[in-house]
Formats: C-alpha cells, structure tokens, sequence
C-alpha cells in the first residue's frame, strides 16, 4: 500500500465499481467500455460476442430478446420483422423460410399445407378452394 504512483483505467470488458477492488470481468451476454464503473446488459436486437466491444444489431432476419452473445435465426414458418422480439409464427394461408421478415401469402395456384416449406404447385385440373 502507498506505493501506487498512478491509476490505471478499467479495461473495457470489465467494471471498476470502486477504486479500492481489482476490475471484474463482465458475464457472457454483457459488454462493457474502458473505465466503466458496471458492465451493461447486452440489449435486445443486438449480439454481445465480445465483452469489450459495443453491441452488434442484428441482421435482417435474426433476432434477440437481451443477453445475447449471438442473434438467433428466424425459423422457417415464422416473421421477425422486429429483431428486438420473439418470432411471431405464421397464420394459416400464409409461410416463410428461415430467416424471413414476413410471412408470405399462399399464391394463387398453390397449396400451402405447412407455414415451413415452399407452396406447392397445383397440377393441371386442380385447384385451391377458396379460404383455404
């Protein structure tokens, strides 16, 4: 003690919360700056891979709730048009594929049994009944 000749700043990835105890490393999902005094939980719609880096948004069509150290895919048969929320599956008559946006209408001329996969062509003396 008493021999210290300068401060040194926290690095970033860790938290100073007083100036008496050594930095502590921030948790997996939290990310903090250089002389931070608390790490920050890593807000949702972003990804925390590194803890001392800034948060990364998500790309379109990936998503997270917070805490996060990577955004997640959108699975096929659901929309995640807003990369801050849980995807929102996909109502009957409509579909996705991984990483969608949207949900897509059935077209005319084709069956869409499952919101997960491809419409289905009708063949020729075939057809989709209305509401269907």
């Amino acid at each position: 003690l008493g021999s210290q000749t300068s401060c040194t700043e926290c690095p970033a990835g860790s938290s100073c919360a007083t100036t008496t105890i050594a930095p502590v490393v921030c948790s997996v999902g939290e990310y903090s700056t250089a002389a931070s005094t608390s790490c920050t939980a890593c807000p949702a719609g972003a990804e925390c891979a590194q803890l001392d880096a800034l948060p990364v948004p998500c790309d379109s069509g990936y998503y997270s709730v917070g805490g996060a150290t990577a955004c997640t895919a959108c699975p096929a048969g659901s929309s995640c048009a807003d990369a801050t929320q849980a995807p929102v599956a996909c109502a009957t008559g409509t579909y996705s594929l991984a990483n969608a946006t949207v949900c897509e209408w059935c077209p005319l001329g084709h069956a869409c049994p499952n919101t997960t996969a491809t419409p289905v062509e009708c063949s020729s003396g075939e057809y989709v009944p209305v509401g269907n």
